[in-house]
């Protein structure tokens, strides 16, 4: 269905209801989108082409390389961010507070056959286990 030029697709936005989709324009962007808020219609990026990879022409927003830098500096950012929090809260207390979580989780004689306390012992049981495995490895 799709018809290629070399890399780029001749038609974008093409669906059920329009399935001819519009023409590409090979100056422009590569990137099919789509606006926020509009549903499943896509349609090229407008933007002028003015990065060449892959055989393509990107705008520096949707360039390939552009991508990976971005998700590269996210993930570094998020690892960051889960470090600082590991300083900020350290082992010996998350363990604690687990604990004291399961011993109100027993204590409550209320609640101690309900279906939902048994599933957020064993939850706090796991998270406790799982936390001690992942500081091992």
């Amino acid at each position: 269905m799709d018809e290629e030029v070399g890399a780029m697709k001749e038609r974008y936005g093409q669906w059920a209801g329009n399935r001819e989709g519009t023409r590409g324009d090979p100056t422009k962007c590569s990137m099919e989108i789509s606006e926020p808020g509009r549903g499943m219609l896509f349609y090229q990026c407008s933007r002028n082409g003015t990065v060449e990879e892959d055989g393509e022409l990107w705008c520096k927003t949707h360039a390939p390389s552009s991508v990976r830098a971005r998700e590269e500096k996210s993930r570094k950012k998020y690892e960051d961010d889960c470090e600082r929090r590991a300083k900020a809260y350290p082992e010996n207390v998350r363990k604690a507070a687990i604990q004291e979580c399961i011993k109100i989780a027993d204590a409550d004689g209320s609640f101690s056959g309900d279906r939902i306390a048994k599933a957020l012992r064993a939850r706090l049981k796991m998270s406790l286990l799982l936390g001690r495995e992942s500081r091992e490895d």
